[in-house]
């Protein structure tokens, strides 16, 4: 089915080499093609539609763990399900990989994408003709004007993922040269320091301090910062990641060791990103979330973006806090422009593969930064609990 989108025929290229309006079409009814109408899902059941309304199948899946990938230099999880039991027809259906619900903007389309098929799960996550087959469920009724208004928006986005499905093949020019591997030297007696280190961490790791708040029917909500970010925006990006530690970090100060409910703690944030207010708001709840827009939206600093206010309603007390120059890779922020950006449209430079390489590398370093470091090492202002009513200011 994808190999038409991989590489889009030369006989629906138009004339001059550019893209037609029928080339967009083909691309998108490629892109988000199925073999069936809507879907209802129930639980572990989910029923495929026909085009005309009736069933044409009912299916049973188990869970069978989740898969992290990265697609225009954002990571995400396939959630992956094995058919269980069903009509006769689900055998189309045995392989069922699908993204966490979301959408683009307080009032975008809700959705998320699936794949399916009857090969295996590595077959649909990783084979290359399916890089951009994304069949798309939107939560109830759409219409066509409602899908033109999102999509309209996203134009950009799309027509650079359909520039980029014609692109050359990638080769293995970026990885020129004589490489050494490392595992051939694990025996050697300098790594023994390495190795003891490694077992004494091990032996004196302590238990990961949880995101703890009541909700409003008081049932205490415990998290680790990664199940905090991974449970709120569906993946645990870099983002989401912040927002999640920085909570942690807020309730610890502002609260010490008593445990808040839902509603005491309320925060005020500057990162455009979807995974920060996902996060905030699934620990908070969205009335005590506050995004004030600062600087520009798509090309990121720490002095704009990364600077968090958090206030105890119930006592007044304040705390103000902003990442540490370090924690994430100032190198970060550029190539995220050039390759996000290029992906979402906002510029038409394509990156390189080593910059694209590069991105990743800095966005993981950013990430691990976040989920290891100290929190004195990652956020100012940390100078002990507040509780009391005072404010604890960051650093400028």
């Amino acid at each position: 089915m994808m190999a038409g989108l991989l590489l889009l025929g030369a006989s629906a290229m138009a004339e001059d080499g550019g893209f037609a309006v029928d080339d967009a079409k083909n691309f998108l009814q490629t892109m988000m093609g199925s073999s069936f109408g809507d879907v209802e899902v129930a639980g572990d059941v989910v029923t495929y539609y026909n085009l005309d309304g009736t069933v044409r199948c009912r299916c049973e899946y188990e869970f069978a763990g989740k898969e992290a990938v990265t697609f225009g230099g954002e990571e995400f999880d396939w959630y992956k399900f094995e058919l269980k039991s069903g009509d006769e027809a689900c055998s189309e259906y045995k392989y069922l990989i699908a993204t966490g619900a979301h959408s683009e903007g307080d009032d975008g389309m809700v959705h998320w994408h699936m794949r399916y098929g009857n090969s295996s799960f590595d077959d649909l996550i990783n084979n290359l003709e399916y890089v951009m087959w994304y069949p798309t469920l939107a939560e109830g009724e759409i219409s066509a004007e409602k899908l033109a208004e999102n999509y309209g928006e996203g134009a950009p986005m799309l027509g650079a993922m359909m520039k980029a499905a014609r692109a050359p093949s990638i080769t293995l020019d970026a990885w020129n040269g004589t490489w050494s591997n490392p595992g051939m030297i694990l025996d050697d007696s300098a790594m023994d320091p390495v190795y003891e280190a490694m077992a004494m961490a091990a032996n004196s790791a302590e238990e990961p301090e949880k995101i703890q708040i009541y909700d409003a029917q008081g049932e205490l909500i415990s998290l680790s910062v990664e199940e905090a970010a991974e449970e709120a925006h569906g993946d645990l990006c870099l983002c989401a990641a912040v927002a999640a530690r920085v909570t942690q970090v807020a309730i610890s100060e502002l609260f010490g060791d008593e445990i808040p409910t839902q509603g005491m703690l309320k925060v005020s944030y500057h990162h455009p990103g979807q995974g920060q207010r996902e996060c905030f708001e699934y620990i908070l709840t969205s009335e005590c979330v506050d995004y004030v827009p600062s600087g520009d939206s798509k090309n990121l600093n720490l002095e704009d973006h990364f600077v968090y206010e958090f206030v105890r309603r119930d006592a007044g007390a304040v705390f103000e806090t902003r990442v540490k120059v370090g924690v994430i890779p100032e190198e970060f922020f550029d190539l995220r422009y050039k390759v996000e950006g290029f992906s979402k449209g906002w510029h038409e430079d394509q990156p390189t593969e080593e910059e694209k390489a590069a991105f990743m590398q800095k966005k993981s370093e950013a990430r691990k930064n976040i989920l290891t470091m100290e929190a004195h090492q990652i956020f100012e202002g940390l100078d002990g609990n507040v509780a009391e009513g005072a404010v604890s200011t960051a650093s400028a």
